[in-house]
């Protein structure tokens, strides 16, 4: 009898070290698989929401890309809660560039078309060649067709769209601009920009020739590798009263003069630049409620003050009225923090509804959003990915917006911007209890 307790002793000690020991185990799963930046999308280590209570209960828009030597690959738009999961999906017969949405749920998307530079004799930084209009179930409802076509567009009011186009100098602006520019070998000639609007019949309305309004002793062509473009524009935005005249302009970002500028839509007069070196290789330039200029500085080429400053890239925002820089974001002190930030090439930074600042910085599909007291309170890796790998990161996206769970009219019901938990976890969480339950 004594041996037999002794048994079953034994076996309530083993069953319950068991138990103890699944327990552990799930809750080191649990850690571990919603603590990490592989299975939980966030560079921080946690969750991408950090603060529920500050975060902006919005969608995230965005369209991985790979560069190829082929782009007559299908590509993807997605658009996603802020935790990752997909809430909806539209298919391109061609890899995406930038994407954006209309109040009523359709999405005007450019097309990096498979159009071969070496045939169109146009630069290829930034080329897509193909807008189109899809409805929610990605069926083409309007489509545009230009090689001269390159970087972000704009869904203006009017229905119309702000396209940038390539636009080659002559001999003689060749050198005029290309004198003040050293180390380059080339007599060829050089390309600027037009920045042009079309109508939904594809006819031109409204044109801007940049080689007709910007002058190359103050617009200098920055120190590119690259040296077949003189101001390479790569956003172009409505500004509907301008802070200088009460009238339209266009916010535009010419990254290789390392200038925003905004120009009358009338006159085609340049009504404000940024200040010399304030920005160097810039993008995505926005105009804001208060009158404020903001823009993600990438600050390629920039010099180090000291042997001990570590260069970085940063958000900015601007008074142009004073040129006074009101608010910026550098991501920290340290070098790390300053790398986790920097980037080369594309990005941007966009006000959301709540008055936060969302980053997107782009080649490493980083997206995060924070306070304007620059309080992390969303970071996130984005898990779509392009068809294939190239060059660049197959989750790099140009740019990544938000969209307001109320801004859109959706046309179907979408699970919420912010969920109680990831549908991922739950079903993870779901499958560590039933195991235990065996």
């Amino acid at each position: 009898m004594k041996k037999f307790l002794t048994y079953v002793r034994i076996g309530l000690l083993k069953l319950f070290f068991t138990f103890a020991e699944a327990i552990g185990l799930f809750a080191l799963f649990e850690k571990y698989y919603f603590d990490t930046s592989l299975t939980a999308r966030s560079k921080m280590g946690k969750l991408p929401v950090i603060m529920r209570e500050k975060v902006d209960e919005s969608y995230i828009l965005a369209a991985p890309f790979s560069i190829r030597e082929n782009n007559e690959v299908p590509g993807a738009v997605y658009l996603s809660d802020l935790y990752g999961t997909c809430v909806h999906k539209w298919k391109t017969v061609y890899q995406a560039s930038n994407a954006r949405l209309t109040r009523d749920g359709e999405l005007y998307v450019s097309l990096i078309a498979p159009d071969r530079r070496d045939v169109s004799g146009f630069p290829g930084g930034g080329r897509t060649g193909i807008i189109q209009k899809l409805d929610w179930d990605s069926t083409v409802l309007w489509e545009y067709k230009d090689p001269k076509i390159h970087h972000d567009f704009e869904v203006l009011p009017n229905g119309n769209v702000l396209l940038i186009g390539w636009d080659k100098l002559s001999n003689e602006q060749t050198r005029e601009v290309a004198s003040r520019v050293t180390g380059r070998s080339s007599d060829a000639p050089l390309w600027s920009d037009v920045v042009f609007e079309v109508n939904n019949r594809g006819e031109t309305v409204w044109e801007w020739h940049a080689k007709d309004h910007v002058d190359p002793a103050i617009d200098e062509m920055g120190q590119f590798p690259y040296r077949d473009e003189w101001t390479h524009t790569n956003s172009a935005t409505l500004v509907e009263k301008s802070p200088f005249d009460g009238e339209s302009a266009i916010l535009l970002s010419m990254r290789h003069t390392g200038r925003l500028l905004m120009v009358s839509k009338r006159t085609g007069a340049v009504l404000w630049r940024s200040p010399k070196n304030m920005f160097l290789g810039q993008h995505s330039p926005s105009f804001l409620q208060n009158g404020n200029i903001m823009a993600f500085d990438n600050g390629l080429h920039r010099l180090p003050s000291s042997h001990s400053e570590v260069v970085s890239s940063r958000v900015l925002q601007v008074n142009p009225l004073t040129d006074e820089i009101v608010w910026s974001l550098d991501g920290g002190k340290s070098p790390l923090e300053k790398a986790r930030l920097y980037s080369s090439v594309v990005c941007g930074a966009e006000r959301l509804r709540n008055g936060n600042i969302h980053v997107s910085v782009g080649p490493a599909g980083h997206f995060f959003e924070v306070t304007p007291e620059k309080e992390l309170v969303w970071d996130y890796i984005n898990p779509f990915t392009a068809y294939a790998s190239g060059i660049w990161p197959n989750n790099g996206v140009f740019l990544a917006r938000r969209y307001h769970k109320d801004e859109i009219v959706w046309p179907e019901t979408l699970p919420s911007p912010l969920p109680a938990r990831p549908a991922y976890a739950q079903i993870a969480i779901q499958a560590a209890k039933d195991s235990l339950n065996q």
